[in-house]
C-alpha cells in the first residue's frame, strides 16, 4: 500500500512554504533596521540563527520539489490502487520534518564554530583585548560566566572551550622602556 501521492505532495508543498516563509520572515523590520544602523558588527549568535535559517530555505525548497514529485506520481498512479489513510503518513511527514530541522540546527551550529574558529586562529585576535568578543564566543560555545570570573579566567575558559592556541600572557606592569621615574 501506498499513501495517496497527491495528498502528501499537497502537504509537503504547504510545509515547505510554511518553512520559507518563517526563514524568511523570521526578523522583524526594526531587527533588519536595527542591524543595517548599529555600528559594530553583526553579534555571532545571530549569524548562527542566519546559517541555520539558510538549511530552513533549503528544507522547505526541498518540501516543495518532493511535493511537486509526489504530485506527478499520484496523477499517473492507477486510480484503483489501494491507498494508506493520511492518519498512517502524517505523522511521518511531521517527524521528517522536526528530524531535517534538527540535522539543519546541529548543522548550523557546527559550521558556525567551525568557521568562526578558522577566522579566529586565521586573524590571531587577541580576546583580551576584546571582552565583547570573548563574551560573544562564550554565547557561541555556551561558556557561562561564573560569580568568581575575572575577564582572564572567563577568557581563558572560551579560549579553551573553542581549541584556540594558548596566547602570550600579557604583563599589565609599567610600560616597557620606560624609565622608573618617568610621569608616563
Amino acid at each position: 500500500m501506498l499513501p495517496d501521492f497527491l495528498d502528501l505532495g499537497s502537504t509537503l508543498q504547504i510545509a515547505g512554504g510554511l518553512l520559507l516563509a518563517v526563514a524568511l520572515l523570521a526578523r522583524s523590520s526594526r531587527q533588519l533596521v536595527a542591524e543595517r544602523l548599529a555600528p559594530r558588527r553583526l553579534r555571532l549568535v545571530l549569524l548562527r540563527e542566519a546559517i541555520v535559517l539558510r538549511v530552513q530555505v533549503g528544507v522547505g525548497f526541498l518540501d516543495i520539489v518532493a511535493g511537486f514529485a509526489c504530485e506527478w506520481i499520484g496523477r499517473h498512479q492507477a486510480a484503483d490502487a489501494e491507498v494508506l489513510s493520511a492518519y498512517a503518513w502524517l505523522p511521518l511527514v511531521v517527524l521528517l520534518q522536526f528530524g531535517l530541522l534538527a540535522l539543519g540546527w546541529s548543522h548550523g551550529s557546527s559550521a558556525c564554530r567551525r568557521h568562526v574558529k578558522e577566522s579566529l586562529l586565521a586573524t590571531r585576535v587577541d580576546l583580551y583585548a576584546d571582552p565583547d568578543l570573548a563574551r560573544e564566543l562564550g554565547e557561541l560555545w555556551d561558556v557561562e560566566s561564573r560569580p568568581d570570573d575575572t575577564l582572564e579566567s572567563y577568557t581563558e575558559r572560551v579560549r579553551a572551550a573553542i581549541g584556540l592556541p594558548i596566547a602570550a600572557r600579557r604583563s599589565f606592569g609599567p610600560f616597557p622602556g620606560a624609565p622608573e621615574d618617568s610621569d608616563f
